[in-house]
């Protein structure tokens, strides 16, 4: 349920000139982790009630939010009832429902993931229920879409699918629509009889702008409504090389409205800044009153601002949002105008918004820095080879090693039975200043550490404590971290958040570090080789303010155990500087998934200066899954390249979205099939890269780079004779595995195992 603002609302309860209907910017929107949309309907989120005298001396209070919406609706479905019963209609609960969303209003500059079917209308609902029930047809079972959404947050799509099963009694012929022209679907109509699932397929236009892009897939019978499925795409600005690491962008909103930006964010950025302001008019006045909100990739806020320009206390007309060590993902910024423009004599707000990365940013795919390594068996498959060996700037991300073999092309020495490291380069560009670092590795461990983020608020004069969980006295870095959520403008006066950490003595606690800059409640501390002991977190609020602060407590132990080593110790580069950045990772010979980090250290800042914190991710074992193409080779000109996933056990996995070269695409059966043209460039005994991306429907992902080798004319028949194919040998199987790996590559060239 979401909460409405009308016109009218706005003027009769706060007296602002708002034109249009609204939606309250608190007011939960999709779509929810299954891809299923937001709210299904809007109703007015305002109300005023009785109250008992001591909540408010008038015997009145105003209440706002969608606490106000759901009595509104519960109060009309009520209504809906009495009138059917007592037009002698035959009502049921779920008719009074379709009644609900069927007679519902759009709303103008809204999604469909933020609104539903629109505002709610009482007498819209009751002649669409009074038309059904009438006709005698009744409101049976309907079809259930499998899953009951669609969504792709990170890349745009290039083929949804989605299933039906019919329910009810006889065949009936569905005729499909969509909501908007960027998707389609692959039939007009589906046949469907009680039981029976059918895959409907949609194709995505995959040139759509940055932005939030929702939609529906609707499936009438003539007479009603019976399938609606939303489809959400959030095609993001993406801060990488190609930008210069920054993204810019304007724009003009009326009162109450907000637009949102969504920026990509690379694994392992040390620093990501956004900044929003509202220029100054032709009259030397602020144009517009505006906020932002920061929301991070997993939807928990990051940061939100007092309002901006006119009426701002602060003259300065902008604001700067810092984070450092960012999650990788897709970030979401909110810049929200002012229903009060009218009070300021303003119709509109015009603002800028600016994003940039800093620090050392790492050229990686999706997912960050992901290894998979078996405990026995052969490499994966041998057309999946993940990098070039013979290209020293290839960046391994994902990878399976053969027994024995050490990664680099080269046979192993010895008859080990495990992979005992792998060498990775690191692509890094230094989007700050001159850099002079030291590159420190951490992990590995497969414990997490036990203590969560949480969310904390500080009034001036208090103080709160947190304890840690115990350390051993191991060798490592301890990172506390608390990050202000709001950022106030010069016209309040919150309090200034310290951090402390204590240690516990036999004569008491003793303060081991502290982390108090003026002015700012974002403070961090990192203290290396910790004593062993009991420790606590110790947070101050000045009692100067007058205004609470809410800030992020979050604190983690990287364990330095030898296994992650950077190659070279120190780091110094200019602004603008590309590098790679060797590191050797010993691998854990029991199976698990283990956990690192690549630290660079400020020589300047000393031991507490982070500018950059990479995790590590290695999962030994057969968990996780295999990707599988069929064929595992190309030609010169069309090819139809299909991929499937397989589990460890080598059980099919029917659902999972794969992401290849900047699309993403849904597995129809559990295959993708993509048509791969190759131009005469292409010459027999190269490969041709290719970055793909299996997610699960729980959200966990994999990361491949497949090197696959492309063959002339005469080289197919050759590859399933007993002496090839030929870059089995070149990449560093052993040869008493080649049997197994020609069985293997024969199967894959033959449409898979």
């Amino acid at each position: 349920m979401g909460a409405l603002v009308t016109s009218d609302m706005w003027q009769a309860y706060y007296g602002y000139q708002v034109p249009g209907d609204t939606i309250w910017p608190f007011s939960a929107v999709g779509p929810r982790p299954d891809g299923s949309g937001g709210p299904d309907v809007v109703a007015p989120g305002c109300a005023l009630s009785a109250a008992p005298f001591w909540l408010d001396p008038t015997g009145y209070v105003e209440g706002e939010g969608t606490s106000m919406a759901v009595p509104h609706v519960a109060g009309m479905a009520a209504l809906l009832w009495e009138a059917a019963e007592r037009a002698g209609l035959p009502v049921t609960a779920s008719a009074v429902r379709e009644a609900v969303l069927a007679g519902s209003r759009p709303l103008e500059g809204y999604a469909y993931v933020e609104q539903g079917s629109g505002a709610v209308s009482a007498t819209a609902s009751w002649e669409w229920l009074a038309r059904v029930l009438a006709s005698g047809e009744g409101v049976g079972p309907r079809p259930r879409p499998t899953p009951r959404g669609l969504a792709a947050r990170r890349l745009p799509a290039g083929r949804m699918t989605f299933a039906v099963t019919g329910s009810g009694h006889g065949p009936a012929w569905l005729e499909l629509e969509t909501t908007a022209p960027w998707l389609r679907p692959e039939k007009d109509q589906v046949a469907l009889t009680a039981g029976l699932e059918r895959t409907v397929g949609l194709t995505v236009d995959t040139g759509l702008e940055p932005g939030l892009h929702s939609a529906r897939v609707t499936a009438d019978d003539g007479l009603r409504r019976l399938i609606s499925v939303p489809v959400t795409l959030v095609v993001p600005s993406v801060l990488g090389p190609e930008t210069g690491w920054t993204y810019s962008g304007e724009g003009e909103l009326g009162p109450a409205r907000l637009e949102r930006h969504f920026l990509r964010v690379p694994p392992g950025a040390a620093r990501l800044e956004v900044s929003c302001g509202v220029p100054v008019g032709a009259d030397d006045r602020f144009a517009g009153r505006v906020r932002l909100h920061l929301f991070r990739p997993d939807g928990r806020p990051a940061a939100t601002t007092d309002y901006i320009g006119a009426g701002a206390a602060d003259l300065s007309g902008y604001v700067v949002v810092a984070v450092d060590d960012p999650e990788e993902g897709v970030w979401e910024a909110v810049v929200y105008s002012s229903a009060a423009l009218s009070a300021f004599g303003l119709e509109r707000s015009s603002y800028w918004l600016e994003a940039s990365l800093g620090g050392l940013v790492y050229d990686l795919p999706a997912g960050g820095l992901d290894l998979a390594v078996p405990v026995a068996g052969l490499a994966e498959a041998s057309g999946l080879s993940p990098a070039s060996l013979g290209d020293p700037a290839s960046l391994i991300t994902r990878f399976w090693l053969q027994p024995g073999a050490a990664w680099g092309g080269r046979q192993a020495a010895g008859g080990d039975p495990h992979p005992a490291e792998a060498e990775l380069r690191l692509p890094w560009t230094n989007a700050g200043g001159g850099l002079d670092a030291q590159v420190r590795g951490y992990g590995l461990w497969s414990e997490p550490w036990p203590a969560r983020p949480e969310t904390v608020t500080v009034r001036p004069g208090e103080a709160l404590t947190r304890t840690l969980p115990p350390l051993g006295g191991e060798r490592g870095l301890l990172r506390v971290t608390l990050r202000s959520l709001h950022l106030s403008g010069v016209g309040q006066d919150p309090a200034d958040l310290d951090l402390y950490l204590y240690r516990r003595e036999p004569d008491g606690w003793h303060e081991t570090a502290a982390s108090a800059t003026p002015g700012s409640s974002t403070e961090v501390i990192e203290l290396t080789d910790p004593e062993a002991g009991t420790y606590i977190v110790f947070i101050e609020g000045s009692g100067t303010g007058t205004d609470s602060v809410t800030a992020e407590l979050a604190s983690e132990w990287l364990a330095s155990r030898g296994e992650v080593e950077p190659l070279e110790g120190s780091l110094r580069c200019a602004p603008g500087e590309t590098g790679l950045m060797p590191v050797r990772v010993r691998l854990p010979e029991n199976e698990g998934v283990y956990r690192g980090a690549v630290r660079v250290v400020d020589r300047a800042a000393g031991e507490g200066g982070s500018v950059g914190l990479l995790p590590l991710t290695v999962r030994r074992g057969p968990r996780g899954v295999l990707l599988f193409t069929a064929p595992g080779a190309l030609a010169e000109g069309p090819n139809l390249l299909t991929f499937s996933v397989r589990a460890s056990d080598w059980t099919p996995v029917p659902d999972f979205s794969l992401e290849l070269e900047g699309r993403a695409y849904m597995a129809s059966g559990g295959r993708v099939t993509l048509p791969l043209p190759l131009g005469p460039t292409a010459e027999a005994g190269s490969r041709l890269r290719l970055t793909a991306r299996v997610v699960l429907p729980g959200g966990e992902a994999f990361t491949w780079v497949l090197h696959l080798p492309v063959l002339g004319p005469t080289e197919w028949s050759r590859a399933l004779e007993p002496g090839g194919p030929a870059w089995l040998e070149e990449e560093g199987f052993r040869p008493s595995g080649l049997e197994e790996a020609r069985r293997l590559a024969a199967g894959l060239l033959t449409g898979g195992p």
